[in-house]
């Protein structure tokens, strides 16, 4: 079945069900009579408070063992309430690093349409970008907490520090500081010199 095809279903379930929904007043001066919840959808935030447009979901085997190393190696924090199933499989959490916010899940198997990278053959399809304002401290930390090195870290000819590490749960992170502001013809320059 098409993801197309899948969303247009459900918009006709939750339009059913809207249907179903009685009609209450807004106020005694309303002429518009609205369904539970719908006056007080349009007081809410479309995107939480403490979400940017973008917030990445790590998929990932060991939800909450990986929640702990990330807090052991990154100082990530979790925030709000984990959601788990009753045997204990994470379905959602929030960690904060720095200014943002990850959110985790456990993968469900192997019919999921997402699944975890496996560390063992390295392949992903997202590396998490991080700044830091110490990254050769950030550096250590993830190191001494288990993580992998796939790049070393290094000054770079385009004004940063940085490198790329693996967690044991397959994800990779770029770590990198910004240590000069160049312009674009500056870093141009530089890359013409190293051939």
């Amino acid at each position: 079945m098409s993801t197309h095809s899948v969303g247009a279903r459900e918009q006709r379930e939750v339009a059913e069900q809207r249907q179903e929904l009685p009609r209450v007043p807004v106020s005694n001066d309303s002429q518009r009579d609205v369904r539970p919840g719908e006056a007080d959808a349009q007081q809410v935030a479309p995107i939480p408070e403490h979400l940017h447009t973008v917030t990445p979901r790590l998929v990932v085997s060991g939800a909450a063992e990986a929640i702990e190393f990330y807090g052991r190696a990154f100082g990530a924090e979790e925030i709000g309430e984990r959601f788990t199933e009753p045997g204990g499989r994470v379905i959602h959490a929030e960690l904060r690093l720095g200014d943002s916010v990850v959110m985790l899940t456990d993968e469900e198997g192997d019919a999921a349409p997402a699944r975890a990278p496996r560390p063992q053959d390295g392949a992903v399809s997202v590396i998490l970008a991080t700044y830091w304002k110490d990254v050769d401290a950030a550096w250590e930390r993830a190191i001494a907490a288990g993580a992998e090195v796939i790049h070393p870290l290094a000054d770079h000819f385009y004004g940063e520090r940085g490198g790329r590490l693996r967690d044991p749960y397959g994800q990779q992170w770029m770590l990198s500081q910004r240590i000069e502001d160049l312009s674009h013809e500056q870093i141009a320059e530089r890359a013409a010199r190293l051939g």
